[in-house]
């Protein structure tokens, strides 16, 4: 206990932390200075008047840290006398100088007076207040230094504060550990004490035998002590996979990402090439495949709008995930059809079956084996060359999971997705028909408007939005005029009949969600895409 305790690990990380404060204080030096260039240069060209080749002064936040050039004189910030975070006099100490730097920082570089000079009548101001406009700006941006400043050393403190507060913690509950162990094994002892005891008075034989076995005081048949806890299974082995390809722990961890910005699946095409800009640039290889990376924004806007044919401006993230991981089409729909009857049977809708019941089902990407191990170069490490069927199960029903129910109806229509646009209605209205029947289950290639309006709205996502949904409403009763002549709400209609006209035509070019594209295929193709004329913009975060 006294060596993790004295352990100075969690101090040379905070000592690091504050380090990086400074860092980022030279880093709001470097903005100002070139900001408050800029205004001199804009103002002075807007106003007619030269432009100044006077440098702008600066200041060396890390030398003066380092303590060179006379360091900077510690500034004490406010701690609570109790029941404040476990600062230790070292932590204080430095943050304290680093609040001395920051206000160094701010009155070294605020040159401009807060107040304007007095100027005689009939004299023209001098300096930057001789040019309109630019002193207002010049003394907004001195505020915004101050105020970036403070929240530099704020944000310091805060981190260096939660960081000794859960070592406190770390602490506390190893104390209390040994604690509870020392505890049990005192009274283990003083058991074992009595018994031998007893049977030594009633000249009794002890008829448990001790042994020691891997430093573990062990009892054959009445323990009177206990043995330690099985140490954690071993780590799954590393999945080397084609490029661009994610691995099953990467979709986990993508899937937590989207999930956190849109838990129901809907997000704007913008947001969601947003979210991968950041990834890629914040998380790196932990969450995408390297090959991921030298993409450019074009890129990742022309890979996210593929999934966007109707140019809604709306996709569904959990299609893209169920496409990244590559789950084999379903050959069979017999599957499909059986998973269908399985939750009707439990009286449950498929778009809010609980997360409880999913053990009871059998889903079409069920893991048969493990995957098999081979030899990764001459280090003897073992590599899957497939990913780990069990986790792309659960990542996949995590994906389609909000609020503690599955949405069934979304993932059982991207399984019946196909090549072919007009297969994938097919076989989505065979599968998911009876399930959406308001009555009896139409007979075999047959849909009412009813069950066409469901799949059309879920295919092209008006299922999120009311508006949408009624358009597809009425696009669905004009393909059944079309085809019948009629429009009555639980008319049965040849499917064929419904799609083969010019309006049903266009209902299924709405149905884009049962086009199953190779996201992959699409990404090695934008790889191969020459950069254009005009360079990439970032997209704004």
């Amino acid at each position: 206990r006294t060596a993790i305790v004295e352990d100075p690990t969690v101090t040379d990380h905070i000592q690091n932390l504050i380090h990086h404060g400074a860092g980022v204080l030279q880093n709001e030096v470097f903005r100002f200075v070139t900001t408050q260039s800029i205004l001199k240069d804009y103002y002075s060209y807007r106003a007619e008047k030269e432009i100044s080749k006077e440098e702008v002064e600066t200041v060396n936040v890390i030398e003066l840290f380092a303590g060179e050039e006379g360091g900077a004189e510690p500034v004490e910030l406010e701690y609570p006398e109790e029941g404040g975070p476990p600062l230790k006099d070292e932590d204080k100490e430095v943050l304290n100088i680093l609040n001395g730097l920051a206000q160094k920082v701010v009155e070294t570089l605020s040159t401009t007076p807060s107040e304007d000079p007095e100027v005689a009548e009939g004299e023209e101001p001098e300096g930057d207040f001789a040019i309109p406009d630019l002193v207002p700006a010049l003394r907004a941006e001195q505020a915004l230094l101050k105020k970036r400043c403070d929240l530099v050393v704020l944000r310091t403190r805060f981190i260096v504060e939660n960081a000794r507060t859960k070592e406190a913690q770390v602490y506390q509950a190893m104390d209390d550990l040994f604690a509870n162990r020392f505890r049990d094994e005192m009274d283990a002892i003083h058991g074992l004490i009595h018994a031998i005891k007893v049977a030594v008075e009633e000249k009794k034989r002890l008829e448990f035998q001790l042994r020691l076995d891997a430093s573990v005081l062990v009892v054959d048949k009445d323990a009177r002590t206990y043995p330690l806890a099985e140490t954690s299974a071993t780590l799954p082995p590393r999945e080397e996979l084609p490029p661009f390809r994610l691995s099953s722990y990467q979709l986990d961890k993508l899937v937590d990402a989207l999930k956190y910005s849109a838990p129901s699946g809907l997000i704007t095409c913008g947001d969601l090439i947003s979210q991968l800009q950041q990834i890629r640039a914040m998380d790196g290889i932990s969450i995408i495949s390297p090959e991921w990376i030298p993409l450019r924004p074009s890129q990742i806007r022309d890979l996210v709008g593929s999934f966007d044919s109707l140019n809604c401006g709306l996709v569904d993230w959990r299609r893209i995930v169920y496409s990244l991981a590559e789950i084999p089409p379903v050959v069979n729909s017999e599957i499909l059809t059986r998973l269908v009857k399985a939750v009707k049977s439990k009286d449950l809708k498929l778009s809010e079956v609980p997360e409880g019941d999913l053990p009871s089902f059998k889903f079409w990407f069920e893991p048969t084996k493990l995957p098999e191990l081979e030899d990764w170069g001459d280090s003897g490490e073992k590599v899957a060359r497939v990913r780990d069927a069990r986790r792309v199960k659960k990542t996949i029903l995590k994906a389609f999971t909000y609020d503690g129910v599955v949405a069934l109806d979304f993932l059982i229509l991207y399984a019946c997705a196909s090549k072919s646009q007009l297969e994938g209605v097919y076989r989505a209205a065979k599968i998911l028909g009876p399930a959406f029947a308001q009555g009896e289950a139409p007979a075999l290639g047959h849909v009412t408007p009813h069950i066409m309006t469901k799949i059309v709205s879920m295919a092209s996502l008006s299922a999120f939005c009311t508006p949408l949904k009624n358009k597809d409403r009425t696009s669905v009763d004009l393909a059944v005029l079309e085809a019948t002549g009629a429009q009555e709400s639980e008319i049965q209609i040849i499917l064929a009949d419904l799609l083969k006209g010019s309006q049903g035509k266009l209902l299924l070019d709405r149905c884009n969600g049962l086009q199953r594209l190779d996201i992959y295929g699409i990404m090695e193709d934008l790889a191969k895409r020459p950069p254009t004329a005009v360079p990439d913009q970032q997209p704004s975060l």
